[in-house]
């Protein structure tokens, strides 16, 4: 007689089910931490969330896990992209009710290149955890960005940086970036970490 369960009989195992009761509470947990930090997101300044966006391109996959999880738990369709209407339901399923205008300005903030749609590297910029911020991470990014080895980072130097990276940027907003954090013409390495983990 063959005593293997069935499907069903195996899907309602009690082993199966306090299993999957663990997870939803692990998850729900996990979703309510992505969702503070994406909320925290709207109050960035410019310069944080370009040098979140690279630091986001240079993770490793294995790194980005816990992010992937929580951008397909948004991207509903699996399309690759998170549009409006697909956050709008996902946050209205969660605890923490947010309104349609929080949630617009949310959808905005991460919609950083105004494309109408939130990519996976704009959604992991806006919910990296605390841990991808560590010291290794953003003298490694510092670095990168400081191509001169001057110690510091300056407006002209981001704008020259940018170009290599294909992106565009004005010496008026580099400029301007550097104003709304607060520095002059020169950025050390310990301002630009009090800039990156506030």
């Amino acid at each position: 007689m063959d005593k293997r369960l069935t499907a069903e009989q195996a899907l309602n195992h009690i082993w199966i089910t306090k299993g999957e009761t663990a997870n939803q509470s692990h998850e729900g947990s996990s979703s309510r931490k992505v969702i503070e930090r994406m909320s925290s997101f709207v109050f960035n300044s410019r310069f944080r969330t370009e040098i979140l966006m690279i630091l986001v391109s240079h993770l490793k996959d294995s790194e980005l896990v816990e992010n992937k999880k929580a951008f397909y738990k948004f991207d509903t369709d699996f399309s690759g992209s998170i549009d409006f209407d697909e956050m709008v339901k996902t946050l209205d399923n969660e605890p923490t009710k947010m309104t349609r205008s929080s949630m617009t300005k949310l959808y905005n903030a991460i919609d950083f290149d105004d494309s109408g749609e939130i990519g996976f590297s704009e959604f992991t910029a806006a919910s990296l955890a605390d841990d991808h911020l560590s010291e290794k991470n953003l003298k490694s990014i510092f670095n990168y960005l400081d191509r001169q080895r001057n110690g510091h980072l300056t407006p002209k130097g981001l704008v020259s940086h940018f170009r290599l990276m294909g992106k565009k940027l004005s010496a008026e907003e580099a400029r301007a970036m550097f104003d709304e954090v607060g520095v002059g013409e020169k950025m050390t390495y310990e301002r630009f970490a009090d800039i990156m983990t506030q």
